[in-house]
């Protein structure tokens, strides 16, 4: 999701679910979540060892981040499709106040210059340059659309 989708309808969709995952990850975050952690598990029945449950975090921290700075995006000024430029959805002031500023320009040109470098080397493999690639291409999600330009 590098981008807002250019629907009202579909942005006032994702908002509304965005609030509600918000919801709930403070409360995990309460109960002890981290993101360092990729699985939990849990027994349905504590008398019992052999049912346990094991929950695979989804999604992670940077996808996480990532949706985060497209909802923060809902409040500028022009981000509706609306003729008066009004927004029609609520957006959580306390959500878009989150600290998005994960990736820098320092991050973004050193993953440029590996690309680089990785281009210029005659040894790479192609599908190590694809990869870099890849990865430098995800790295601007993390960005507002403003700053991806």
């Amino acid at each position: 999701m590098d981008k807002l989708p250019e629907d009202s309808a579909a942005k006032a969709k994702f908002a509304k679910l965005f609030r509600e995952f918000s919801t709930f990850m403070q409360a995990a975050r309460i109960q002890g979540f981290s993101w360092d952690k990729v699985e939990y598990s849990f027994k349905t029945d504590p008398e019992d060892d052999s049912n346990e449950n094991i929950i695979e975090v989804f999604p992670t921290e940077e996808q996480y981040q990532i949706l985060l700075q497209r909802y923060k995006e809902l409040r500028k000024p022009g981000s509706s499709d609306e003729p008066d430029g009004e927004i029609t959805f609520t957006v959580d002031p306390y959500l878009t106040e989150q600290n998005t500023g994960v990736i820098d320009n320092d991050y973004m040109n050193s993953r440029f210059e590996k690309w680089k470098k990785q281009l210029a080397d005659p040894n790479v493999d192609p599908k190590d340059i694809e990869a870099t690639l890849e990865e430098l291409h995800k790295s601007f999600a993390f960005l507002s659309q403003e700053d991806q330009k």
